[in-house]
């Protein structure tokens, strides 16, 4: 098979508006972006695998979990899973755009700034003329304003804000299949495209990204550090938004309250007396509730639209948490079977992969929970639902602006499974990009065109190691090992409690008592290796015979966070 890989050049349209630059700026280093990040949250080490390299749990490297792909149509053989969450190009770099069709409130044009997802909601409260929610947050993108909205100008704001925040679409995700986004492809020529928009936090996950758009703030702030936080308190990890309520895996409760920033729904809402529609729909509750903010958990506030796939559910259902959100008539009792049907072949097969089980209930089908979200099916699902709550809530039909909050999770599932490279994720992209379209129909005809479009992502991903011939590692190989060399007291304590994509928790308490120092931690990161072998790479032999060592050092930079001043 040669060697496939997507090109990493910036993805550019072409536009009548050229914009001139305020700022020279046009990228964050990794260690300004650690900076960033470094909170009472965050771990007490950064670390940044070499371009390419990431880091997966032991359990991801066990065949019976991998999936074959097809690249421009050659086929793959399984592989471990993609995985993002670093501070390179490919993870950061991302879409930032504001199509407004009208010419109200956006001037159009290629903007060469550098432009955050924090940017976001300070540049939407503008228009709105109401204060940004964060206390340190992103700036307003003034460069892409036209009119001011207020009590001095006769220019009210759009009767409806839309945002999509495409999951893993990365500018990586767009390069690797060109001609299969036509509509976002429109909303960057003719909008407000910001060239040059990024991350600008680690870990970079869906919760963080979600949380950075929707509060126009960072981690320090919000304190949404990864999908599964450590929780410093009770030396757990838990998952953002929800925490475990018992031993079982099931055993979950929404909970807002770990988050600690207002979002713009929040605010919005509030100011006016909870008159505006706010809608969040996501397949996975860390990016709806992100989006959304805290319902009625916000002081004067009530419950907002916001739902999610219920991921325990055996039939693709949607669901919500009613102490804090209410969920639209049209997500009830919407299972996901009517849209698998329309895309797999007799055996139930999409692009070879088993969605559908014949033989499991009365009516002969039983779906692939884990597989059928990698597929268009999820995309039509959530989309044909969507379209029906927007008629449902009237959205845009009255003088209040009205904020919708769109996730498509089937990108980010696609591409961990696939590879954002595949064709499988071809597929799915082409779908959101359908879908998406017709939502904005939708809304333009709800609010007589009086509308705002905002597209954006909440990360990319890593090019797929078999192609790009990196290494993967096992984190919970490493945690084994830094235990074991730097932890010498046996009372059940660790002294690396835990190891996300960026970074290392570190119980510096029991370390200092073992005889050892943060900067001995750092030093034995530095030089620690990976092995480019089965399983940590599908297609090790082959990268072998290009002139890969058998083992090479797998971090390129390993930062203290007292060191980041």
């Amino acid at each position: 098979m040669k060697h496939l890989i997507a090109g990493l050049g910036l993805f550019v349209l072409s536009s009548s508006v050229i914009a001139k630059n305020s700022a020279t700026k046009t990228s964050l280093t990794p260690r300004e972006i650690f900076r960033k990040t470094a909170s009472q949250w965050s771990g007490e080490i950064f670390v940044l695998p070499k371009k390419g390299n990431y880091m997966l749990e032991g359990k991801d490297f066990e065949p019976k979990r991998w999936h074959p792909s097809s690249i421009k149509g050659e086929p793959l053989a399984p592989h471990p899973l993609n995985m993002h969450g670093v501070a390179w190009d490919y993870d950061l770099r991302i879409p930032i755009v504001f199509y407004d069709p009208s010419g109200r409130w956006i001037r159009p044009g290629q903007y060469h700034e550098l432009a955050v997802q924090q940017d976001i909601v300070p540049t939407l409260a503008s228009i709105l003329d109401i204060p940004p929610p964060a206390q340190r947050g992103g700036r307003v993108l003034r460069s892409a304003l036209l009119n001011k909205v207020g009590k001095s100008s006769s220019l009210r704001p759009p009767k409806v804000i839309v945002v999509f925040i495409q999951d893993q679409m990365g500018r990586q995700f767009l390069e690797a299949h060109p001609g299969r986004a036509k509509f976002y492809e429109m909303l960057m020529a003719q909008g407000a495209h910001f060239t040059n928009g990024s991350v600008a936090h680690v870990d970079v996950e869906t919760s963080v990204g979600h949380a950075g758009v929707s509060t126009g703030t960072w981690p320090s702030e919000h304190g949404v550090a990864g999908n599964n936080f450590f929780h410093k308190g009770i030396w757990r990890q838990l998952y953002a938004f929800t925490m475990q309520t018992g031993p079982e895996s099931n055993a979950r409760a929404t909970n807002p309250g770990f988050f600690f920033t207002p979002t713009l729904s929040d605010v919005w809402s509030f100011t006016r007396k909870n008159k505006p529609v706010i809608l969040s729909v996501a397949p996975a509750p860390r990016a709806s509730i992100a989006m959304a903010g805290h319902g009625a958990l916000f002081n004067g506030g009530s419950k907002s639209y916001v739902t999610w796939l219920d991921e325990f559910g055996s039939d693709g259902l949607w669901t919500t948490e009613t102490s804090h959100y209410q969920m639209p008539r049209a997500f009830v009792g919407q299972g996901l079977m009517p849209w698998l049907k329309e895309i797999v072949d007799k055996d139930g097969k999409w692009r070879g992969h088993q969605l559908l089980h014949i033989g499991r209930k009365e009516d002969g089908l039983q779906f692939e929970n884990r597989m059928a979200g990698t597929s268009p099916a999820l995309v039509r699902q959530q989309s044909h639902m969507t379209l029906k709550a927007v008629e449902e809530l009237k959205v845009g039909q009255d003088d209040e602006t009205d904020l919708i909050w769109i996730n498509m999770k089937a990108t980010d599932n696609c591409g961990h499974a696939f590879g954002f490279e595949s064709d499988e994720c071809g597929d799915v992209l082409q779908a959101a990009d359908e879908e998406a379209k017709k939502l904005v129909a939708l809304i333009e005809k709800q609010s007589a065109g009086e509308f705002l479009v905002v597209l954006t992502a909440d990360h990319g991903a890593a090019p797929l190691p078999e192609l790009s011939g990196a290494y993967r590692l096992d984190r919970t190989k490493l945690r084994s090992d830094l235990n074991r060399e730097f932890d010498r007291r046996d009372n059940g304590m660790d002294v690396v409690q835990v190891i996300t994509h960026s970074q290392v928790f570190v119980n510096e308490q029991e370390l200092l008592a073992s005889g050892f120092s943060m900067k001995d931690l750092v030093k034995y990161l530095r030089a620690y290796k990976a092995k480019m072998e089965f399983p940590y790479n599908a297609r090790a032999d082959y990268w072998l015979k290009k002139g890969k060592t058998q083992e090479a050092a797998f971090f390129e930079d390993v930062v203290l966070k007292s060191e980041l001043k």
